[in-house]
């Protein structure tokens, strides 16, 4: 079931909060499939925002863990502020 309009909002919204709080936020970490190239969570955050392909790889991902777990969880987990080293 895919999400509300307003619940795929929280996450777009939720995972630019990932992005900017991510320690390198330049640095490759994932790439979609053979032979694309590696995004970096600014990329990624790009993505996710203007909802590309990629962008909507990674929200099809999110929006399975609001099927498992709740909207709030995911959001939660996105949101949260990174541990000190």
């Amino acid at each position: 079931m895919a999400p509300s309009p307003a619940d795929k909002q929280k996450l777009k919204d939720a995972f630019n909060i990932w992005a900017k709080n991510y320690p390198a936020p330049d640095q490759p970490i994932i790439g979609f499939g053979p032979g694309n190239a590696m995004l970096s969570a600014k990329e990624l955050n790009e993505a996710v925002q203007k909802e590309t392909a990629d962008g909507k790889s990674m929200l099809e991902a999110l929006e399975y863990g609001v099927q498992r777990e709740g909207i709030d969880k995911v959001v939660e987990r996105l949101t949260r502020k990174p541990p000190k080293p």
